[in-house]
């Protein structure tokens, strides 16, 4: 008998890669420059050890433009 990981094929792929600047802080308006990609203790995936969640990203057309 299967367990269910077995059956589930997911992945999570984000726009993001070490250099890319991206929007964090309280109300997400200052720029971080991403140093690192990792994953805590509970699976989260995280940026410069803050989890995903904390940070937004930036559009590509608007960071050229600067």
């Amino acid at each position: 008998m299967k367990s269910f990981q077995e059956f589930i094929d997911e992945a999570i792929k984000l726009p993001i890669e070490v250099g890319d600047v991206v929007l964090g802080g309280k109300f997400k308006n200052k720029r971080i420059v991403v140093k690192d990609i990792g994953e805590n203790e509970k699976g989260d995936i995280t940026i410069n050890g803050k989890p995903i969640l904390r940070v937004r990203i930036t559009d590509k057309k608007a960071d050229d433009a600067d």
